[in-house]
């Protein structure tokens, strides 16, 4: 069975949080357990994997402040394999990336798509694991309401792979075969958890 650690959504249930994200940050909260609901089950009986929930992002080894909120959704690790994943909840419709325009639900512009978070955190990630350890990024799409998501035609930036939340198969394509976890790895990803009690 999968081992899990930390608080699902645990960074969204703050009152600093309600205060800045509102009704953004309870779907967001709701997304994130969702997607920890899921992730135990794909994995439910594969003792390899480890699922870590709610995490900072490792600082910058230059000092410079962060951007951004610094919090990763969830982190699926199997050996020295490591998947960034996000949750997201979006309205059903079709997302398409046009070359040079940007991403698309419709004929109207969908900025939140083309967020460069995820890349920045596989990039911050690499740097902080031990050596050997590949870090992935992936984007977990739910479908807030009711209707279908198709991203057949959605191309998330810095190589980030867009996976929809009723088809899992990609994460587990991306974490290969069997392979042991190793201390060091857990131990480093570890120390990123914001709630590290789940």
């Amino acid at each position: 069975m999968a081992r899990a650690y930390g608080a699902a959504g645990g960074s969204l249930t703050t009152n600093e949080s309600r205060g800045k994200f509102g009704k953004a940050g309870f779907h967001g909260h709701e997304g994130e357990v969702q997607t920890a609901r899921l992730l135990a089950a794909a994995f439910r009986g594969d003792p390899d994997v480890l699922l870590f929930h709610d995490l900072r992002v490792p600082e910058r080894g230059d000092g410079r402040p962060e951007r951004g909120n610094g919090q990763i959704d969830h982190i699926i690790v199997r050996g020295h394999r490591i998947i960034v994943l996000d949750s997201k909840r979006w309205r059903a419709g079709r997302i398409v990336t046009v070359p040079f325009l940007g991403t698309f639900r419709g004929w109207r512009r969908f900025r939140p798509a083309d967020k460069h978070t995820v890349g920045m955190a596989v990039d911050r990630l690499s740097c902080y694991l031990p050596p050997g350890c590949r870090v992935r990024g992936a984007l977990l799409v739910q479908v807030a309401g009711k209707g279908k998501l198709d991203l057949r035609f959605y191309r998330p930036r810095d190589g980030v792979t867009a996976i929809s939340a009723d088809n899992l198969a990609p994460l587990k394509t991306m974490l290969g075969g069997p392979a042991r976890s190793d201390p060091a790895v857990s131990a480093a990803i570890h120390s990123l958890l914001i709630r590290p009690a789940a």
